[in-house]
């Protein structure tokens, strides 16, 4: 009898115990039973890289909506269903909030670019409609940041232009890639005197080009802008709305 009750102790210890697991995408993260979803250990950033991205109750385009974010915003991402479909999300920072809409929601996994990378062009880059080289360009721009959506063996899919979704795709020989002691900022972003205060110093724009970072503080990281001018000033941001620059 006493060996049958420690068995059945030992088989419950077992049940409540967190699962750690590769998620879909492999990160690291646990099964959420109240999200219904992997969880990931630390919270991921993202953008968003459609028109317009619902944000839903549940993992299903059944679900109810909440509201609709637009391309180029940046998310926090908490966790990954099972079967890689939808980003667990956390409310608040695509900017809906209230007791009506609890917490988190969920959006479509390949409508959102996790972790992004940007690279940076300096001279003019072709854009091709394929990248399959057939000679069907789309343009060319030069002076501005990409967005790197995927790779595709000798190619990066990129955002067309930096305001919009449509996608086109740049030879990755032609760019040398190499990170720098610089970021980028994804998205229209308050800046803080410190990593507590609730209330802006003042603001920046979209893809505003700072200097070296100092510190990281939870959800702020504290940068220099402007460095080397008569206007060098620190000033803390939200994390999610920056990213190291590739040239």
């Amino acid at each position: 009898m006493f060996r049958r009750i420690l068995s059945l102790l030992a088989s419950m210890f077992i049940l409540i115990l967190p699962i750690s697991v590769a998620g879909a995408d492999g990160e690291a993260s646990w099964w959420d039973a109240s999200f219904q979803a992997m969880r990931y250990e630390e919270p991921h950033y993202g953008i968003v890289i459609c028109n317009k991205m619902t944000v839903r109750s549940k993992a299903s385009t059944s679900g109810r909506a909440y509201g609709q974010i637009k391309n180029g915003q940046p998310v926090k991402i908490l966790g990954i269903t099972s079967d890689g479909k939808f980003y667990v999300l956390d409310l608040p920072s695509c900017g809906f909030s209230g007791a009506a809409s609890g917490t988190y929601g969920y959006a479509k996994a390949s409508l959102i670019k996790m972790d992004p990378t940007f690279f940076y062009v300096k001279s003019t880059t072709d854009l091709y409609a394929t990248p399959w080289g057939d000679g069907r360009k789309n343009g060319e721009q030069v002076g501005r940041y990409f967005l790197v959506i995927s790779s595709y063996g000798g190619w990066y899919a990129v955002q067309t232009a930096e305001s919009s979704p449509g996608t086109s795709f740049v030879r990755s020989g032609s760019i040398y890639m190499s990170y720098q002691s610089k970021y980028v900022v994804n998205w229209d972003a308050p800046l803080y005197e410190d990593e507590y205060t609730v209330v802006p110093l003042r603001t920046v724009k979209r893809f505003r080009l700072t200097g070296r970072l100092i510190n990281i503080s939870g959800d702020r990281t504290l940068l220099v802008f402007n460095e080397g001018s008569t206007d060098q000033f620190s000033a803390w941001i939200p994390s999610q709305y920056i990213s190291p620059v590739i040239n």
